[in-house]
């Protein structure tokens, strides 16, 4: 999808979406703005579909990862400021976030299988990662 600079960086950018490249009313999409260093995902910018109110202009949302740590063997990103439209990748600071996800513990297999595969009818999409 491209090469962005940002703060000195030049950002490796890849582009996501639900089966095809063309909007969808149902489902955001995302640029995700990969590391060239480090090959992780350091900001990710994205469409916000569902907002309806006529109270935003809102129709993005963008979210820094940060903070990974290598919890058996994943990098796992324990820091997630988010902010509106492309804020992450437009402002100087991330310190004025609209909400941000702090994870203080993470372990993996802490759902049975019931609870991830509620509905029976709806196939299970498993693979060997």
């Amino acid at each position: 999808y491209g090469q962005k600079e940002w703060k000195g960086i030049t950002y490796d950018l890849v582009f996501v979406s639900w089966g095809e490249e063309a909007a969808h009313p149902e489902h955001d999409q995302y640029v995700l703005y990969i590391n060239p260093t480090t090959h992780l995902v350091d900001y990710s910018v994205y469409t916000i579909r569902d907002n309806t109110s006529p109270f935003t202009r809102h129709k993005y949302g963008s979210i820094a990862f940060q903070d990974y740590q290598d919890i058996n063997g994943f990098l796992v990103p324990m820091k997630l400021p988010v902010l509106l439209d492309d804020g992450v990748v437009s402002k100087s600071s991330l310190d004025r976030y609209f909400h941000q996800l702090t994870i203080h513990e993470f372990t993996f297999g802490g759902f049975g299988e019931q609870e991830l595969y509620p509905l029976p009818g709806i196939p299970k999409e498993i693979d060997t990662k």
